[in-house]
């Protein structure tokens, strides 16, 4: 192995994954893992992304800090977009100096938004009442139906962030937002990014491995987050189609649903 490594030193190419909504434990599994490789100067880093919305303030956490090593190592940053880099998972995509999609890529969606779950309707069936006081008029009680005032209040400030993230894609690619359809965060497949200046190329990690680097070797690295937060996520998204496995549900409340609507019952 030493020998191995003495004569292929800076002979092989470091690629990582991102598969998971961009949020604060994925920027730091990520970025941990790339701290602690232990090998330097590599011919290039490879940033494989699949992912759709997250963050966008993780999003450039890890693209600066991923630019950084490559700036410490001398190398270049390429960056794939596998099944979908939209919105925030598009912003990381931009950050590469190479940038490929594959063809059934869905690229771009470069725009802010604001999703909750209401609860409202099912406080009333329960006769549940939910009392909230603010020094502040606009609450956003999850509770309570979302008022006009409150709805454009949340417009402007995602008008506000949708700017920024806007901004920061053209810091990255400065072409990218020329086109209206991209500024109205619309999404693209493959070839059809490219033509709008989302993208370099279509190309996937490995082919251009093979066409470009053929004789180099792949440290490949992909970020494992805490299995008790993913199982979180999962409700959380589940939670929005309404549906969401009784056992998943309860694992993660740490309580028995059965238990908690008998106890709703006897309060009423």
């Amino acid at each position: 192995m030493l020998s191995w490594l003495g004569s292929n030193l800076g002979n092989y190419a470091l690629h990582v994954r991102v598969t998971l909504p961009l949020i604060t434990q994925v920027t730091s599994s990520t970025l941990k893992q790339i701290d602690r490789f232990p090998l330097k100067n590599p011919k290039f880093i490879a940033l494989s992304i699949d992912s759709v919305y997250g963050s966008a303030i993780q999003s450039e956490i890890i693209a600066d800090g991923i630019r950084k090593k490559a700036k410490e190592f001398k190398c270049p940053l390429f960056t794939f977009a596998e099944n979908f880099a939209i919105g925030s998972g598009y912003l990381l995509l931009s950050s590469g100096d190479r940038v490929f999609v594959n063809p059934h890529s869905l690229v771009g969606g470069i725009s802010s938004s604001f999703s909750c779950i209401g609860l409202a309707k099912a406080l009333k069936q329960w006769k549940i009442k939910s009392t909230t006081i603010s020094t502040y008029d606009n609450k956003l009680n999850p509770f309570e139906e979302v008022k006009p005032a409150d709805e454009k209040w949340i417009k402007e400030i995602l008008s506000s962030q949708n700017i920024i993230m806007q901004n920061s894609v053209s810091k990255y690619r400065k072409n990218a937002l020329d086109n209206e359809a991209v500024r109205k965060g619309e999404v693209f497949v493959g070839k059809n990014a490219v033509e709008l200046g989302l993208a370099d190329g279509v190309n996937d990690f490995y082919s251009l491995l093979a066409e470009e680097f053929p004789n180099i070797k792949t440290f490949n690295m992909k970020p494992k987050p805490e299995k008790s937060w993913y199982r979180g996520y999962k409700v959380m998204e589940n939670l929005k189609t309404g549906e969401v496995p009784q056992e998943m549900l309860e694992e993660v409340l740490g309580f028995c649903t059965e238990d908690l609507a008998v106890q709703l019952k006897a309060n009423i």
